[in-house]
Formats: structure tokens, sequence, C-alpha cells
């Protein structure tokens, strides 16, 4: 029996000119006793009548898009953290986030809510890594990946349910910076899915483009029929190589 599957995979990766060394960190709480040279500031869901009011969360209809932030940089993203109620199932596969840097006409960061802090298909699961953290079965997502700008961020959530989100809680934390270093990268990630998957087939993740570091892949695979679709390799192909540096 031919087994069929589907892949999905969002891929985050930094992209810049150039990219020193950095130390190795110790201590997640290094560097608390440092005082810092940035202004912290967030851009969130909080009501506007903010000394009396408590409407903490934005609707969202079906096919509209909710504009979270538009931020002046330069500056750099430190944490975002969303909860989001809506009817849809799998409604976290529906609500496509996208993030555009310096004024881009395409977005750096396109991808399902839900793939992009962890979890596919579009569940609500807990999921623990380094840069993302889920909570409450799924309901309190949280990222920490550093996202640099120089003039300017907008991040959006467009709904492309039938169904209405009724709240969308959000914070994007992010620092106000003087300047930022010329090796500053970019953060950017994106998403793909293939149904069903060629048989004999490779299945590629990325095919990226400029000076950066490749720092993650989000795979979720679902299996509808008996068996295992594992056993593949990963290959990476950098900068043009005919057979793969990493194997």
């Amino acid at each position: 029996m031919k087994t069929r599957t589907l892949l999905l995979a969002c891929v985050f990766s930094l992209v810049g000119t150039s990219l020193p060394a950095q130390p190795v960190p110790g201590s997640p709480l290094a560097g608390l006793d440092q005082l810092k040279d940035f202004e912290t500031r967030r851009a969130s869901s909080s009501d506007p009548n903010w000394r009396n009011g408590n409407g903490d969360a934005r609707p969202i209809g079906p096919g509209k898009t909710l504009t979270l932030a538009e931020l002046d940089g330069p500056g750099s993203i430190a944490h975002i953290w969303f909860t989001i109620a809506h009817d849809a199932p799998f409604y976290s596969r529906l609500l496509t986030l996208r993030m555009y840097w310096d004024g881009e006409e395409q977005p750096s960061v396109e991808c399902p809510v839900g793939d992009f802090f962890g979890i596919g298909h579009g569940v609500d699961k807990s999921f623990v890594s380094l840069p993302i953290k889920v909570s409450s079965d799924g309901r309190g997502r949280n990222c920490y990946w550093p996202m640099p700008f120089r003039k300017s961020a907008r991040i959006t959530v467009t709904n492309e349910s039938d169904q209405k989100c009724h709240a969308f809680y959000f914070y994007i934390d992010w620092q106000k910076h003087k300047s930022l270093p010329k090796s500053t990268a970019y953060f950017h990630a994106t998403y793909r899915q293939e149904y069903p998957c060629v048989m004999g087939r490779n299945y590629l993740l990325a095919d990226l483009e400029g000076r950066g570091h490749y720092v993650g892949t989000i795979q979720s695979v679902y299996l509808v029929s008996p068996g295992w679709y594992g056993e593949g390799d990963d290959f990476f192909f950098i900068d043009g190589a005919q057979e793969p540096q990493l194997r």
C-alpha cells in the first residue's frame, strides 16, 4: 500500500550583509546587571481607553486583516504573545501572520499563526523550545526570536476563514534603538505545504538567497494511511554546491 503524506514546513532564517561571530550565552539572566541603551516599548490589544476600559482584544471578520503594529525604527522586536478566541475548527492554520521590514511590499514573514508558533495542522497543543514557548494547551503563544528593523516594521494578521475571530489578544514588545550595527540581519520565515507528497522525490524545505543564518524549521506531518513516512535524510546545499555540505 502506498503511503500518502502531507508535509508542511515553516522555515526560519536571518538574512543580512555581514554576520560577525557572537559569544555563546551562559545564564539566561546574564546581562540584567548592565544598563541598556534602548527604550522598551509595546504595541498591544489593550483598550485604547486605558484609564477606564477593559476591551483588551480585537475581533477579525472573515477575510479581514488586522494590523497589530506599525513601528518606527531603528528597533528590534524582542517578544510576541498571542491568545485567540475563534470558532472555526483548526483556526490557527486559517490565520496568516505577515511581517514587513523597512517599508517592503512583500512580507519577510508569511506563515499560519499555528505553524509560526511551533504547532502545525491548526491544532492547539503546548510546545517548548528556546525561541518559541506555547502554554495553556496551546492557547498562550510566545515568541522570542529577535526581529530587528532599521526604518519601520508592520505586522498584520489575516482571518482566512469564513467565520469571525471573536477576540485576538496580543503583545508585541520591542526596543527602540538609536541605531543598529551594520552587521544586523533581518528575520525571515516562510511556509509551504505539499499534498500528497511525491514518492521518490526529496521534499524541498526552503530555497534561500542572500548572506545569512538558517536557524530552524518546524515540520508537521499527517499520515492518511498506515506506515511511517520517515527514514529519509536531510540535505543542505550551500552556495550552489552540487554535493550537500550537511546531510
